[in-house]
């Protein structure tokens, strides 16, 4: 896929960020892999939190970068709610400088 000379990918959440990290992150940015049903449509305020987090985790210090988003698209009868949690945790844990502190906090 990368030959093709793509510069973003955007992987699913069921795939490993990590792995996709290895095997392409130093030539494409990487985009998504949190769960946008289980976590984002049906997940609760710490479901969302903790995704979001995770996937800060896992993908921040990507060679060419990570761009937090779902790995596919949410319902359409998500709650704002829902997608505010998501900003907001977004905010909290991906804002740069990346506080690996607060990162690495369980």
């Amino acid at each position: 896929v990368v030959s093709t000379g793509i510069s973003n990918f955007s992987i699913d959440n069921i795939e490993d960020l990590e792995e996709a990290k290895e095997v392409m992150g130093d030539r494409v940015i990487i985009t998504g892999n949190v769960p946008p049903v289980d976590v984002i449509h049906k997940g609760t305020r710490e479901d969302i939190f903790k995704s979001v987090k995770e996937c800060i985790k896992k993908g921040y210090d990507s060679k060419k970068g990570y761009i937090l988003s779902t790995g596919c698209q949410i319902p359409m009868n998500t709650p704002i709610e829902k997608i505010e949690m998501f900003m907001e945790a977004a905010k909290t844990y991906g804002k740069y400088p990346i506080d690996l502190n607060l990162l690495m906090k369980d």
